[in-house]
């Protein structure tokens, strides 16, 4: 859990100073508030199921899931079909590509954990063999 608010930490510093300019960049600041919120998602919802479940790849591809589903329901219900706000093809699909991004990245901190995990264990094997 501790990996998440580091990788969120990390997100939103450098985030944050492209979100202060808002000038003729706002089009492409708004795909980055796109693309990282999906991604933050992804990561968030995927960590909550695999701190609960423990289950690998399962988690990954639901936390990708419930991003995408955020993604295209806020661009095709809030903003096209009850006109809050104002629909793109484009934040979609960058929704989704940060969707699959964190999705992607939640897997490969899964499996850096578990191998970090696997070697303190051969460790501590190895010093009760000295022990003994």
């Amino acid at each position: 859990m501790v990996n998440f608010f580091k990788i969120l930490f990390f997100v939103l510093v450098i985030n944050a100073k492209s979100q202060v300019k808002i000038t003729q960049d706002f089009i492409i600041d708004d795909k980055k508030a796109h693309f990282y919120g999906s991604g933050i998602i992804s990561v968030g919802v995927g960590e909550i199921v695999y701190q609960t479940t423990n289950l690998e790849g399962l988690s990954s591809l639901i936390g990708s899931g419930a991003a995408l589903i955020l993604t295209w329901g806020k661009e095709l219900v809030w903003d096209k079909r009850l006109g809050y706000g104002v629909y793109s093809l484009m934040d979609g699909l960058v929704g989704s590509g940060g969707a699959g991004s964190g999705g992607m990245g939640h897997r490969v901190s899964i499996d850096l954990r578990y191998k970090r995990k696997q070697k303190e264990l051969i460790k501590l094997r190895h010093s009760k063999e000295l022990l003994l």
